[in-house]
């Protein structure tokens, strides 16, 4: 490489991670937190608690939560908690372009790096305040000190050292890695030279041996946080390959006829021991291995498979995707625009929030917890009572109230019988009559915010009609407001109530 080719490449570098950065950042709090993202807060705020509750519980992000409780130093403002994640995510573009320049050179380098920033998938979870842009950025690098080792293993033995690291670090920030993991090891079956097992078995065990703490934890072996997840439907492939392309419809069909007529004219590689056979095969294994064994695994055993949970497939996906792209005899870069245009365009309605355009992502909140704290508090007074069903999701009002130092608001009332796991799953405890019957004689009006009560899998329905039963003995329901995926309904004390009641045209 000549010095202007060097200086090409180092700027292309260093505008396209600034580009990434940017769209990673950009209107970072646009929609509110979810619920996921209000368990992280919660998860890492004690150090004391999150470590217990690692070693009972929660099973999964240890690495995420234990970097965002330092983290957290900084503020527990929805900002603080989703640079975090975009820091990783703008951190991974370089690790990319990187990766992409080692597998198939500069060029496809070049091409696959405004891909990978503008893919949907990624920015995604680039703005999402959990550990899966930590877990992509510490696969990204594994994967690189392993193809580095494994291409040529006369490099320096720190090549595999810093692999074995990067993949137990890569382990403790999502379980699911592992799965990456056995598609390198099968992918070196494919190798045209003689397989260095004496080296790779040992990077195997110090894998196993970094990651025993893990796997001793009763959490690791109770996968609690992971029952609510049901048998997937066969769609759901389908839906993780929509997600790969961009979570567009138009972007996906491309890929899938670009994918498809590489395969066709590639089909006698697969049949010769070459190191290009070696190549995409990686790259097959790796961005399909994890999400099939997944799929098999939720409908033969226990699901543990959701088409948004392996945005690590994504940079083999997409270095398979320009790889295949630089084969197509004619129109190469017509083909190349089009699915670029059709990421950007994706990309622009979730930025503006347009729902016409979404297909596993919602471009909106799911559930807007802002919204619906800022209404309660706007309507409700601190002689009001608040309750929540499911009984967790009391936690992103308390936390919207807590960010907004209010000082008079509903007060949250804890309806549980008994407690619930912090880490998540469906284990709910039976809600608590006593307590029922005790808000009439405390609160004229009650808020009731439902989310999750419809969930056929979270069995609630009994549960529900217990709620609904004793509150209907004492309240009047006098007005529903919807939100996508929950609602709010005020309740008024029956004997007391009228319709001209200033405090039910407060609400209206």
């Amino acid at each position: 490489m000549n010095f202007n080719q060097k200086k090409t490449r180092i700027l292309f570098l260093l505008l396209i991670t600034a580009i990434g950065a940017f769209l990673c950042f950009f209107k970072l709090q646009r929609i509110s937190l979810s619920l996921d993202e209000v368990s992280s807060l919660r998860i890492s705020m004690n150090w004391h608690q999150m470590w217990s509750l690692f070693w009972t519980q929660e099973g999964n992000m240890w690495l995420y939560s234990t970097i965002l409780y330092f983290w957290l130093k900084l503020g527990t403002s929805p900002l603080v908690l989703r640079s975090l994640s975009a820091l990783f995510a703008a951190a991974t573009v370089p690790v990319f372009y990187l990766l992409a320049n080692k597998i198939k050179g500069q060029k496809a380098a070049m091409l696959a790096t405004p891909l990978f920033i503008t893919n949907m998938y990624f920015i995604f979870f680039a703005q999402l305040g959990r550990g899966y842009s930590l877990t992509l950025l510490l696969v990204t690098i594994s994967s690189l000190f392993f193809y580095q080792f494994i291409t040529d293993v006369t490099l320096p033995v720190k090549y595999l050292a810093l692999y074995v690291l990067f993949s137990i670090l890569s382990i403790y920030s999502y379980l699911l890695t592992g799965l990456i993991l056995v598609a390198q090891y099968l992918a070196l079956f494919l190798l045209p030279v003689k397989i260095p097992w004496k080296k790779m078995t040992i990077a195997a065990i110090c894998v196993w041996a970094g990651i025993i703490p893990l796997i001793l934890s009763p959490a690791f072996r109770s996968g609690s946080q992971l029952d609510w997840l049901q048998r997937p439907p066969f769609v759901h492939i389908v839906f993780a390959g929509i997600v790969l392309s961009g979570d567009s419809i138009i972007a996906t069909l491309l890929c899938f006829i670009v994918l498809l007529l590489f395969v066709i004219k590639k089909r006698d590689t697969f049949s010769r021991k070459t190191w290009e056979r070696f190549t995409l095969s990686y790259l097959i294994l790796w961005g399909a291995f994890p999400i099939l064994f997944g799929f098999i695994f939720s409908l033969f055993f226990r699901p543990i498979f959701r088409p948004e949970s392996f945005n690590t497939s994504l940079p083999a996906f997409l270095i398979l995707l320009v790889i295949a792209i630089e084969t197509l005899p004619i129109k190469k870069w017509v083909a190349y625009g089009a699915i670029l245009f059709f990421f950007v365009f994706r990309l622009f309605a979730w930025y503006t929030g347009n729902p016409s355009q979404q297909i596993v992502f919602e471009n909106k909140a799911p559930r807007d917890w802002n919204s619906i704290t800022r209404y309660i508090v706007a309507n409700g007074s601190a002689k009001d009572a608040v309750v929540f069903y499911a009984y967790y999701i009391r936690e992103p009002f308390i936390y919207y109230v807590q960010q907004e130092h209010l000082k008079s608001y509903p007060k949250p009332i804890e309806i549980a019988s008994g407690s619930y796991v912090l880490s998540g799953g469906s284990l709910t405890p039976e809600p608590s009559i006593e307590t029922l019957e005790t808000l009439p004689k405390k609160y004229r009006r009650v808020w009731l915010v439902l989310s999750y009560n419809d969930f056929t899998y979270l069995d609630l329905k009994d549960q529900w009609k217990d709620v609904e039963t004793e509150l209907g003995e004492y309240y009047k329901i006098v007005q529903v407001i919807n939100y996508n995926q929950a609602s709010v309904k005020l309740l008024v004390e029956k004997h007391t109530f009228s319709p001209q009641d200033p405090a039910v045209d407060k609400a209206n």
